[in-house]
């Protein structure tokens, strides 16, 4: 099921409160990134749940004032991943959910199932803790740099080194790599497995 950029709808209030600038600004930006808000929920969340969460996204990042907004990229995809926190934490309501220590495969059963059915590295990738999966993601599969991936978590860049290196060992181990590290031609077969789904 294919799903279209969402049609931007502004308030009235932030109509009047924006510059043309701004507006364009935020048009753009939405245009530019919503294919990435939509692949990362798509690759988590079960549909139609992951375009209603892209959707909202969307909703919240032009919602705020764009005079405030330091890096569109990473405020956008900091929405994101606060909502998929926000949405496993809903499915899970009787089990304390840590993204420091759970992965996603643990509780979305037919996004888990999709993906081992895509192929072993798209599992592989679903069972990492969420913020691992997330911090190699973000950076590997959608180009956000290190300072990007920060603010778009809320950490400082040095966890999200230590994110993607365990990440990357955790993946090695999965996928029988004899290396401590991926290399750059699994690391790019994970990318692709990602865009792909």
């Amino acid at each position: 099921m294919s799903q279209s950029s969402p049609r931007l709808e502004l308030s009235d209030q932030s109509e009047k409160s924006m510059s043309t600038t701004d507006r364009a600004a935020l048009t753009s930006t939405v245009n530019e990134h919503y294919p990435r808000v939509k692949r990362y929920f798509r690759s988590r969340v079960p549909e139609p749940d992951c375009y209603d969460q892209a959707n909202e996204a969307i909703r919240v990042f032009l919602a705020a004032d764009p005079t405030k907004i330091e890096n569109p990229k990473a405020y956008l995809m900091g929405i994101a991943h606060k909502l998929l926190l926000k949405y496993i934490d809903r499915r899970r309501p009787s089990v304390g959910f840590d993204s420091e220590l759970h992965s996603i495969a643990e509780f979305r059963t037919s996004i888990s199932v999709q993906a081992v059915r895509r192929n072993r590295l798209v599992s592989a990738l679903a069972s990492l803790p969420v913020n691992h999966e997330d911090a190699f993601e973000l950076h590997y599969a959608e180009g956000l740099t290190i300072d990007e991936v920060a603010k778009t978590m809320g950490k400082s860049p040095a966890t999200v080194k230590r994110y993607m290196a365990s990440a990357k060992q955790a993946l090695a181990e999965k996928l029988g790599v004899p290396s401590e590290r991926l290399s750059d031609v699994e690391t790019r077969q994970l990318v692709e497995a990602y865009r792909s789904s």
